[in-house]
């Protein structure tokens, strides 16, 4: 499954979040192009920084790179000599895209989390259809328990503490 960071509406004045260490991977072929999590705010001085790297205003040339703000919401471009490059980039967010089907760099846009929540059980009234493996062994609130139903006797080593074990003699 897909991990998931908060998303910000889009206010170009205000930073929502000092984002720090974001890991990406310069495209090998072109365009050599990648999107950010979040719209970089646009300041001056900058505040998108790569280590080795310095940002430009006119289409890069090796260990440069040029962040397009507004008519690309936030891609970087990078000179082909450094395709393949593994970068971290820091900048202040203050928006994020959300794209349906899928990001420019292939990542899973938001028709995937749809599909992720639509397989997922009704609290009431659905029918599950496959197994249930319960996480929290509180004894205070309604939760679901493991249940194992069995003609041997309790297993340590199967259960954990607040498990439900029950014992039958067949016949």
């Amino acid at each position: 499954m897909s991990n998931f960071y908060d998303k910000y509406d889009y206010t170009p004045n205000y930073t929502k979040e000092t984002i720090v260490n974001e890991s990406h991977s310069i495209p090998s072929e072109p365009p050599y192009r990648l999107y950010l999590r979040h719209i970089p705010r646009q300041q001056d001085p900058s505040t998108v920084s790569i280590p080795g790297f310095t940002e430009t205003t006119t289409a890069p040339s090796q260990g440069e790179f040029r962040v397009r703000y507004t008519e690309a919401l936030g891609a970087l471009e990078f000179h082909s000599d450094d395709a393949g490059s593994s970068i971290t980039v820091g900048y202040n967010a203050c928006g994020t895209v959300v794209w349906a089907e899928s990001y420019p760099d292939g990542r899973a846009g938001i028709n995937k989390v749809q599909e992720e929540v639509d397989k997922r059980v009704e609290r009431e009234g659905d029918e599950m259809s496959g197994g249930l493996k319960a996480k929290s062994t509180g004894y205070e609130v309604f939760q679901v328990r493991n249940i194992y139903i069995s003609t041997d006797d309790p297993d340590d080593a199967l259960g954990e503490n607040g498990d439900i074990w029950i014992k039958y003699e067949e016949g």
